[in-house]
């Protein structure tokens, strides 16, 4: 709320330093009205996951659901994640970002956090996974509204969007295994983290979409797996092996597409 508020003030100041953005007191009204109609539905959205905080606090379900995770889990981070993951893209549907966070952060977030994993990165990681609910079917509701305005059949669309989208399922897990990609450790590891998981999940998408320059067949899209498996992997020895065989095969790629007929 802190820092709410002086990014207000300081746009109030900002607004005068140009003529055309100088707020007189006609325009403040409007910014006012303005400003008040936006805020209608995130404060609807947060007085609805209000109520369900409030009955998850009172109940005690909250400290529950987080020793549930924990026990299950038994020391083992990635069945933790893995059901945090689940829990998240149930409690995420139909919600809003903002209902999304919060309901996310009184449930299940704590529950990673016990099991040592980077404050920050276990927030990202709930929240990515309560937002992509909204393309993960059955539910996907973001891609039911695109059908009714395609007119696409809306399962049809809602896979379409969980293979366009299917990067958003991989990049929570790096955040907690590398995270230096929230920017947390060394400035090497930073950088290491950003690069490796950047050209990765450009490898990824090749296999998902089966293109690169031209149509990528199953056996090249089989085989650029390996370097999206590596380059995502914490590790610079691997990162390395895998950067090497992603601009192999990049070049393969080049060097098989179809080239143009020349005529004269």
């Amino acid at each position: 709320m802190f820092a709410a508020f002086w990014a207000i003030i300081s746009v109030l100041v900002l607004s005068f330093v140009r003529k055309e953005t100088r707020l007189t007191p006609v325009r403040l009204l409007f910014a006012l009205e303005d400003g008040a109609v936006k805020a209608l539905p995130v404060s609807i959205a947060c007085a609805t996951a209000g109520i369900i905080i409030g009955a998850v606090f009172v109940s005690g379900l909250g400290l529950k659901f987080t020793n549930i995770i924990v026990t299950i889990a038994a020391g083992r981070l990635w069945v933790g994640l893995i059901l945090t993951m689940i829990a998240s893209l149930v409690l995420g549907m139909g919600l809003t970002a903002t209902a999304v966070y919060i309901t996310v952060a009184a449930l299940v977030i704590p529950a990673i956090i016990n099991m040592g994993v980077e404050p920050v990165a276990a927030h990202l990681f709930a929240f990515y996974f309560g937002i992509v609910s909204a393309i993960t079917p059955p539910v996907c509701l973001a891609a039911f509204a695109a059908a009714g305005i395609s007119g696409s059949n809306p399962m049809t669309t809602g896979f379409i969007a969980f293979r366009l989208g299917i990067a958003k399922y991989v990049l929570p897990f790096v955040f907690v295994y590398a995270p230096g990609l929230v920017v947390v450790g060394s400035w090497w590891e930073i950088v290491r983290s950003i690069v490796a998981t950047t050209v990765g999940l450009f490898a990824v998408t090749i296999v998902t979409e089966r293109w690169l320059y031209s149509h990528v067949n199953w056996f090249a899209a089989m085989i650029m797996i390996i370097p999206s498996a590596l380059l995502l992997f914490p590790d610079l020895t691997y990162n390395v092996v895998g950067l090497v065989i992603f601009l192999g095969m990049v070049s393969f790629l080049r060097f098989q597409r179809p080239q143009p007929v020349l005529t004269s």
